[in-house]
């Protein structure tokens, strides 16, 4: 996966192999398509979601989850150790598609249970959503404080203590969250290493904390009529 466009042609991860789906995971290197309508927005480790209809500049709104439903819009968050993740629901119904950013205030915040709460109230039942979790920060080197952990605690949600600190599995935890908001568990992929590990190929904050720049995750239905 690591710096290519990933064409879900070719993925056995069903649904993102259906005609006209664009949807990826990018590193230092990789670009999104070059679409003339791409949604993004100001990331601020939160629960907000917005549905985009048409581009959006990434100042001029604050969310943590990008809703896209009609062609020709792209969906793009941004992350560097955070959990990009991609929604996509399956089969006929209505179209639903989401880029999520899930850092660890916006998981234990419960942002891929709104997502798929979002689904749910556009006409979308979540066993027809498919969720891939990109590249980021795995447990081996993301210690935390008591403080955070205990939040996790709070919520029944494993947190590490195997080590001197706690440690968290975000990829693991936003698993569990979605399974628990409905997401069929053999529809979840995990995809891509440690962004901290990897990170001469991926962008990582706690590897570069005043450095670090940001890849691109995205996800949209290409316009057929443009």
């Amino acid at each position: 996966m690591a710096g290519k466009y990933e064409s879900e042609r070719s993925d056995p991860h069903r649904p993102f192999g259906a005609l006209g789906v664009t949807a990826g995971f990018g590193d230092r290197r990789t670009a999104p398509p070059a679409w003339t309508r791409v949604a993004r927005v100001r990331q601020v480790h939160g629960a907000g979601i917005v549905e985009a209809r048409q581009a959006l500049v990434a100042d001029s709104t604050e969310a943590d989850a990008i809703v896209v439903a009609e062609e020709g819009v792209l969906a793009a968050v941004k992350t560097a150790d955070c959990v990009p993740v991609l929604l996509l629901a399956a089969g006929d119904g209505p179209r639903f598609a989401a880029a999520v950013h899930a850092g660890w205030r916006g998981t234990v915040a419960g942002i891929v249970a709104r997502a798929v709460e979002r689904a749910g109230e556009m006409g979308v039942d979540p066993e027809r959503l498919h969720a891939r979790l990109g590249p980021s920060i795995d447990p081996c080197c993301y210690e935390v404080g008591e403080e955070v952990a205990a939040r996790f605690d709070e919520e029944r949600l494993p947190v590490h203590r195997d080590g001197p600190r706690p440690r968290l599995d975000l990829r693991a935890i936003n698993s569990i969250l979605l399974v628990r908001a409905g997401v069929r568990s053999d529809r979840i992929l995990l995809s891509g290493p440690c962004t901290r590990c990897c990170h001469d190929v991926y962008w990582s904050y706690r590897q570069d904390p005043g450095a670090a720049g940001r890849q691109l995750s995205w996800i949209g239905w290409a316009d057929r009529g443009a």
